[in-house]
Order: structure tokens, then C-alpha cells, then sequence
């Protein structure tokens, strides 16, 4: 049974099943928050219905495989979540692999040899989402066989309420990548500002971005030593980044 889609969600379903009708692969543009696996789900709901072919939908990170499995399977969707770095498809018949539709999440990483591969095993049609085109500009998406179907801007979305204002605070603080590796004086400085933050606008949970995995184990030092509950998580896999994330969401 499929969802209630909002306005815009039902505008990017629409003109993306208006492009794969006419053998042409769509781009969704939306930013973070705006649902873009709901999006995505309902495309595939509504490409199979009446049918019995396949959906697939790749993602290069856990996170975003987990949430796209539930949501998937609220929309009754046919098919899988993949990662992007799988390797076996030996469990996909041949005319899956040729009739399919494949979802691409993060789909400014289409350009990379890991999202060739899928191209070369996965020949039927193709469905991109994105919230950031411009990582790699829309004429390297469009190299791929991708074009642009649908956009919506994130200050559409925080007009017609669907997402708040962002609230921007400058930190005195150097943040320059030499200071934050040779020295804990600029990460210190961080790590008073979050404290100061939190407690000014009583808030409960933050996350902070690092530029590299060491920057951000100090920070976590520090954060601990002014009494905050902190944690880490990288680009590796396992128990220690799930349970990093599960105790954040909780």
C-alpha cells in the first residue's frame, strides 16, 4: 500500500515515471530531509504495478540500505536494497538484471567505477536521486545517461514548511586543517563552542563533521573531558559504527 505522498513528492514521482516512460532515465534534485527514498519507492511501486518486474535500489552506505529495505517494504516494492559495493548478483535471474529498474541514491557518485559496474550488469532502466548535483556537475550525471526530470530547491521547502530555517552561528575559532592536525588548541576551542551552544539553546543532541578520522577521535576526547556523552563513527563498517549511530538516535 503506498503512502501519502506530499505535493513535491507527488511532482518528482510523476515526472520521473513521465521520463522512464519515454526510455529516458531521470535525475530527482531534493535536498536532505525532503524524502527522497519515499520518492524513490513510489517510483518503484508505481513502474511495477501490474506487473511482476523487479526493483533494485543501490546505495553506498549502511545507513541508507537499512532505511531504504523499510521503506521499500511500506511501499510493497518487488526487489532489493543493494549496496554499491556488492559484488555477487549471482541470487539476480538474467531477466532481472535486464528488465529491472535501478535506483541510485547519492546519485553524484554515478560517475565512479563502483556505479560503472552496476551500469554494466543492471542493462534496463535507471532512476537517479540526489541532494547535491553540483558535487559532480550535471554534465558529468548527464555523461551517464542521466537527465535532469526534477528539482525542488531547499528554500522552496523551508517557505511551504516542510523544513526550519537554519540557524547559522559563527565560532571564533581556527579551523584551518594544519592548526586542527598539529595542535589541540583549535579542536578545544570547538569543543567549548558545541558545550556553549547546547547548553544556550537547551539542546540534547549534536553532530559535529571533522576533516579526517584523528580530528575527530580528539574531539571526542575532549567533548568527554567537559562532561559530554560523545561518539565516533568513519567510513568503516561493523557493530562499533551501528552501535555509534543507534546511540545517537536514541
Amino acid at each position: 500500500m503506498e503512502l501519502k505522498l506530499r505535493d513535491y513528492q507527488e511532482a518528482a514521482v510523476t515526472a520521473a515515471l513521465t521520463h522512464l516512460s519515454k526510455g529516458v532515465n531521470p535525475l530527482v534534485i531534493a535536498p536532505t530531509g525532503a524524502g527522497k527514498t519515499v520518492i524513490a519507492s513510489a517510483i518503484m511501486t508505481r513502474w511495477q504495478a501490474g506487473s511482476t518486474r523487479k526493483c533494485f535500489f543501490v546505495a553506498h552506505r549502511k545507513e541508507l540500505i537499512d532505511q531504504a529495505k523499510a521503506t521499500m517494504e511500506k511501499f510493497g516494492v518487488r526487489g532489493e536494497a543493494l549496496s554499491v559495493f556488492s559484488a555477487d548478483f549471482d541470487h539476480i535471474s538474467a531477466e532481472d538484471k535486464a528488465s529491472a529498474l535501478v535506483v541510485f541514491d547519492e546519485a553524484h557518485h554515478a560517475v565512479a567505477s563502483s556505479w560503472a559496474k552496476f551500469n554494466a550488469v543492471f542493462t534496463g532502466p535507471k532512476v537517479a536521486v540526489t541532494a547535491t548535483p553540483d558535487r559532480l556537475d550535471r554534465q558529468k550525471l548527464e555523461t551517464v545517461g542521466f537527465v535532469p526530470a526534477y528539482e525542488i530547491a531547499i528554500r522552496t521547502l523551508i517557505e511551504q514548511g516542510h523544513l526550519v530555517r537554519p540557524m547559522a552561528q559563527k565560532m571564533p575559532v581556527e579551523m584551518s586543517l594544519i592548526r586542527m592536525r598539529g595542535y589541540d588548541d583549535a579542536l578545544e576551542a570547538v569543543a567549548d563552542s558545541i558545550v556553549t551552544e547546547l547548553n544556550r539553546w537547551d539542546r540534547k543532541k549534536a553532530i559535529a563533521f571533522l576533516p579526517d578520522v584523528d580530528s575527530s577521535l580528539r574531539l571526542v576526547a575532549h567533548l568527554r573531558q567537559r562532561g559530554i556523552e560523545a561518539g565516533h563513527a568513519d567510513g568503516s563498517t561493523g557493530k562499533f559504527r551501528a552501535g555509534t549511530v543507534d546511540a545517537f538516535k536514541n
